[in-house]
């Protein structure tokens, strides 16, 4: 299914979207007219009036990701941007006294529940004509560390030099990708997907701020 030129009819996929950041973002987007692939741990809330594919998935599970991207794409016929919002700041406290479990937890979600949505998206990207946005979310903690936040700090760090490494492969071809600073409240995603699809964006790595981080 083709989109249009605008904003309605581009397809977004948001993970972590059942509540906080990712459920605003949902809403934001369904009031531009863009239809959603909205998956998180609980089912998400969809935003009325708006077409939309849901899904409960675990996204440290890459067979999951890649089974709701393709659910998405048989539905809309392509997807335009991918969100990787889902995320754990937990466990908080000394990292001596740390449970290694919860600590493990943060990274899988954190890291490779990003790594595994950004693959899924890359390779939808490169098995269609046109360009593709990718927004993996980090935070002032991947370089200001914060006491007690050790999984926390250490797994968005992690999430920026991963998107440096997909970018910096996917030069000359049609995948932006970028990172979102949840501290910040405005993300003028749309206008940056017009720039990938019309063949103006100016690097793999867009937006403003420190280490091409895109501020929203």
């Amino acid at each position: 299914m083709a989109t249009t030129a605008g904003p309605a009819g581009l397809v977004a996929v948001v993970t972590g979207a059942s509540r906080g950041l990712g459920r605003g973002m949902a809403e934001a987007l369904a009031a531009d007219g863009v239809r959603l692939g909205l998956c998180a741990r609980t089912s998400p809330a969809v935003p009325a009036g708006t077409e939309s594919v849901t899904g409960v998935v675990d996204v440290t599970d890459a067979t999951a990701v890649d089974r709701f991207g393709a659910e998405v794409v048989e539905t809309f016929g392509r997807i335009d941007l991918w969100i990787n919002n889902a995320g754990l700041l937990a466990p908080i406290g000394p990292l001596a006294d740390a449970d290694p479990v919860a600590f493990g937890a943060n990274i899988e979600v954190n890291v490779l529940g990003v790594a595994h949505g950004s693959a899924t998206f890359a390779r939808h990207v490169r098995s269609r004509p046109g360009p593709g946005v990718l927004v993996n979310i980090s935070s002032g903690a991947a370089t200001h560390a914060t006491e007690g936040w050790a999984a926390y700090c250490g797994a968005k760090a992690a999430v920026e030099i991963a998107l440096y490494d997909l970018a910096g492969r996917s030069a000359g071809k049609p995948v932006h990708a970028l990172l979102g600073d949840k501290k910040r409240s405005h993300m003028p995603l749309l206008g940056v997907i017009g720039e990938s699809r019309r063949g103006t964006a100016s690097a793999p790595i867009l937006g403003l701020g420190y280490a091409g981080a895109l501020p929203f």
